[in-house]
């Protein structure tokens, strides 16, 4: 309620935090495992930090975490973006990552 009241107001924009940072978030189903899907985003990523990577460069080593039913890849990008991709099965049984800029 608070959120949508800002907006109207004209104090936040949709898509902007309380910090007045923005989030993004993309969602698409794949073929394969949830490893297989990880597996392919972190081949596609630069290894060292500092590359770009669709224009947005690097600042830290990624961080890469498994469990029974999510996997989790995390970096931080320059400027203090915190780039984040979600990997869980959707109700089709297909892994489904999620990314978070």
């Amino acid at each position: 309620m608070t959120v949508e009241y800002e907006r109207h107001i004209g104090r936040r924009e949709t898509g902007q935090s309380q910090s007045g940072d923005y989030e993004g978030t993309a969602t698409r189903s794949l073929p394969g495992t949830m490893d297989e899907v990880l597996d392919g985003w972190v081949a596609r990523l630069p290894a060292e930090p500092g590359p770009a990577f669709d224009g947005v460069a690097f600042a830290a080593e990624p961080s890469v975490s498994r469990t029974e039913k999510w996997r989790y890849w995390a970096r931080l990008a320059r400027r203090r973006i915190r780039v984040t991709v979600t990997i869980s099965r959707s109700r089709a049984a297909r892994p489904r990552p999620v990314a978070r800029r």
